[in-house]
């Protein structure tokens, strides 16, 4: 978290010089996951150490940016006394969509897992562009 608060762009922001590379880099992730995780789990032929390593790297970034995201949201919601509350909020809607939402399509054959990460994958590339544009 120091080095998230301490090390940034100023033209581009505190906030903005680590949420979207972030960002972008986990779009780019989900998306090579979306193409191998079939592959890593196959049945009899499991690459738990491709796999471990993945995850270690998508959480990583993921940690970074909620370190990103957290601080952004204190500065920007610190007078409004609402921070809190959009943080819980936020928090419970994404999972809501990410985990029950995964599960509720996939047991229905609506979604596959890799079918469900390449979304993830655009979902994030696409919300990280339109940060970076216009806010």
């Amino acid at each position: 978290a120091p080095i998230v608060d301490s090390v940034y762009n100023k033209r581009f922001g505190r906030r903005k010089s680590w949420l979207v590379p972030v960002q972008l880099l986990l779009g780019v992730g989900l998306y090579v996951l979306s193409s191998r995780i079939d592959i890593w789990l196959e049945k009899g032929n499991l690459d738990i150490t491709k796999l471990t390593g993945a995850m270690f790297c998508m959480y990583f970034l993921a940690a970074t940016q909620d370190i990103a995201v957290d601080g952004w949201a204190l500065t920007m919601l610190k007078a409004t006394g609402w921070a809190s509350i959009c943080n819980t909020v936020g928090q419970s809607l994404g999972i809501l969509l990410a985990s029950t939402g995964y599960f509720l399509l996939a047991s229905h054959d609506y979604v596959t897992l890799p079918a469900f990460l390449a979304y993830a994958s655009m979902s994030f590339t696409v919300a990280t562009i339109l940060v970076a544009l216009f806010i």
